[in-house]
């Protein structure tokens, strides 16, 4: 049950991408590129598209970075590896650093990599 309950709080933070993707004037061809490899289930890569959109500063893509890299291990069986400050200010972007439902993964003492 709390999978399904979490497959639909994911569902619901990534429908505004859909939606504003659809409106929005300057989606880009690297947006929409990044949301066809979501849709076709190739997980890891639309990760690393929303991750480099995210890191040039798109807060869509930084929300979608953010909760895939979140919930990536419950979610698509694997992790998604991002640094620590990547993740931080994806939150920032997406303005999902407030959101007290969600505890963040610790810090992998060996790598630097904040994992999931």
């Amino acid at each position: 049950m709390k999978h399904v309950a979490l497959i639909a709080v994911v569902a619901a933070c990534l429908a505004p991408l859909a939606a504003s993707a659809q409106n929005a004037a300057g989606t880009g061809p690297a947006m929409e590129h990044a949301q066809a490899e979501l849709a076709a289930d190739h997980w890891r890569t639309a990760f690393d598209e929303f991750a480099v959109l995210a890191d040039q500063g798109d807060a869509e893509a930084a929300r979608t970075a953010y909760q895939m890299w979140l919930y990536a291990p419950r979610l698509y069986g694997q992790v998604f590896p991002a640094r620590l400050d990547q993740v931080q200010r994806w939150q920032a972007l997406c303005g999902c650093a407030g959101d007290a439902r969600v505890r963040r993964p610790a810090l992998s003492p060996s790598s630097g990599e904040a994992r999931g």
